[in-house]
């Protein structure tokens, strides 16, 4: 069994944060940026539009996002900890 997203929702796993430190100084988590980096595990096919038009997801598995502080749905499945997003939710794409 696996998880498919359903219209226009992204399954994402959600990266360990690095530690910032600037020098010997470690930046406390207050002094952090509050986006978040994540994987893309899977992706819903889209939605159709008030129009009637289909809008075909963009995001593709295997892509690296950052993803805003809340607004993902977390969830558990197979000991592993994943959150579900809506596509235009997520903020960027890092490029490799």
């Amino acid at each position: 069994m696996k998880v498919i997203p359903k219209f226009n929702n992204v399954l994402v796993k959600v990266l360990p944060e690095e530690e910032q430190s600037m020098g010997s100084i470690i930046v406390p988590d207050t002094g952090k940026d509050k986006s978040r980096k994540a994987e893309v595990i899977a992706v819903g096919p889209g939605f159709y539009n008030v129009n009637g038009i289909f809008i075909k997801t963009e995001t593709k598995v295997g892509e690296i996002v950052v993803l805003p502080k809340f607004g993902a749905s977390n969830f558990q499945y197979d000991g592993i900890d994943y959150e579900l997003i809506k596509e235009n939710d997520i903020l960027a794409e890092i490029e490799k």
